[in-house]
C-alpha cells in the first residue's frame, strides 16, 4: 500500500464530488487498489487536506463536470474526515519543490517522515463529519 495525495486544484466542486460520491479520478494510471489517498483542494491560495480513503476497484462513475479529463476512476472506501489542515508543512521534507514531489500526478510518497506528517496531522484534526469550506 502506498500513500498518495489527490489534489483537486482550486476546484472545490470536484473535491466535494469525490467525497460525496466516494470516487476518485486520475489522468494517468498511477494509483493502485489499496493505496491510501488524501484528498486536497486549494482555498484562498492555500492547499488543505480534509479527507482520506482507500482506493478501491475501477469504476465507470465520473460525476465531475469535466469528467473527460479523468481516464481512470476508482471507488473510494473507508472515507475519514478531518478539520482541513494546511499541507505546506510538507516543505520540511520535500524542500522548495515539495508540491511537485508530493502532489504532481498523485505520485506515491516515498519519504516516511512526510507520510508520518500527513497521518499525524490527520489524526490530530480528526472529525466524525465532513467539514465543508
Amino acid at each position: 500500500m502506498n500513500t498518495r495525495i489527490l489534489h483537486c486544484g482550486d476546484n472545490l466542486q470536484n473535491y466535494n464530488l469525490c467525497i460525496e460520491k466516494a470516487v476518485v479520478g486520475f489522468t494517468n494510471l498511477s494509483p493502485s487498489v489499496g493505496d491510501l489517498i488524501y484528498l486536497a483542494v486549494k482555498v484562498n491560495g492555500i492547499s488543505y487536506i480534509g479527507a482520506r480513503g482507500i482506493i478501491g476497484t475501477s469504476t465507470n462513475l465520473k460525476p465531475w463536470p469535466n469528467s473527460q479529463n479523468y481516464k481512470f476512476t476508482f471507488t473510494l472506501s473507508n472515507i475519514e474526515y478531518c478539520k482541513p489542515f494546511n499541507i505546506s508543512g510538507l516543505a520540511q521534507f520535500g524542500g522548495s519543490y515539495w508540491a511537485a514531489k508530493y502532489l504532481q500526478s498523485s505520485k506515491a510518497i516515498k519519504d516516511e517522515p512526510a507520510v508520518a506528517f500527513l497521518n499525524d496531522q490527520f489524526i490530530n484534526n480528526h472529525s466524525e463529519i465532513l467539514i465543508k469550506f
